[in-house]
C-alpha cells in the first residue's frame, strides 16, 4: 500500500540559488516553480500512480532590489505579478529568438 504525503505534515525546503541570472534565465525558473508548486510537474519515478507531486506552501524570491514571500499563488500582489511576469517574457523573448536563429541555420 503507497503512502502517500498528502495524510501527513511532511514538508520539503527547496532552496535555488542563481549566480548572475539573465532575465530570461529567472524567467524559465519561475514557470518551474509556478508548475512545481501547482503540481503540474512531478519529479522522480511513479508518477502515474500519484508520487512525486509537491504542493507550494510558501516562496520567497530575491533579485537585486526585489525582494517578495507569496504564501498563496492565487492571491499575488499586482506590482508583484507584472515584475515576475515581465522576466517570464523575456524567457518568451528568448525562446523566440532562439528559435527564429536555428531556422536561418545558426547563429550569426
Amino acid at each position: 500500500m503507497p503512502i502517500f504525503a498528502k495524510d501527513t505534515k511532511d514538508t520539503n525546503k527547496l532552496i535555488i540559488e542563481l549566480d548572475n541570472p539573465k532575465d530570461a534565465e529567472i524567467g524559465l525558473l519561475l514557470l518551474i516553480l509556478k508548475d512545481l508548486w501547482t503540481g503540474d510537474l512531478l519529479i522522480g519515478g511513479e508518477k502515474n500512480i500519484g508520487r512525486g507531486a509537491f504542493e507550494g506552501k510558501s516562496v520567497k524570491i530575491s533579485h537585486k532590489d526585489f525582494n517578495a514571500t507569496i504564501d498563496k499563488i492565487d492571491s499575488i500582489p499586482e506590482s508583484h505579478k507584472k515584475i515576475l511576469q515581465d522576466y517570464v517574457n523575456e524567457f518568451n523573448s528568448f525562446v523566440i529568438d532562439e528559435n527564429d536563429l536555428s531556422q536561418e541555420g545558426g547563429r550569426k
